[in-house]
């Protein structure tokens, strides 16, 4: 599955490891024939044990993703996503594009 997203991985490295993320996903029209130029960026972030973002680190981590891609962003906790058919559907699309 590929993406028509140019991504810096060196950058993107950086803000996982900034950020204490273990594992970062793609997922949603940025993985499918439907992305465009207005779509936005769905993430699934999985970040390190015992580290628990507050708002303030979510609101960062938007904003520097939002950077990095030149695009607006949607960041979604796996942890949180407790749909199981929404669960399912997003881990058996996602790309993932980090992982430590």
């Amino acid at each position: 599955m590929s993406t028509p997203l140019v991504i810096d991985e060196q950058a993107l490295a950086e803000l996982c490891r900034r950020h204490r993320i273990r594992e970062l996903s793609l997922f949603g029209s940025a993985v499918r024939d439907d992305f465009g130029p207005d779509s936005d960026v769905d993430l699934l972030l999985v970040f390190e044990d015992n580290h628990h973002p507050g708002i303030d680190e979510y609101l960062a981590m938007q904003d520097d993703f939002k950077a990095l891609f030149n695009r607006e962003v949607d960041l979604v906790n796996l942890k949180y996503l407790r749909n199981p058919f929404l669960r399912k559907e997003v881990l058996s699309t996602r790309k993932v594009v980090h992982a430590a």
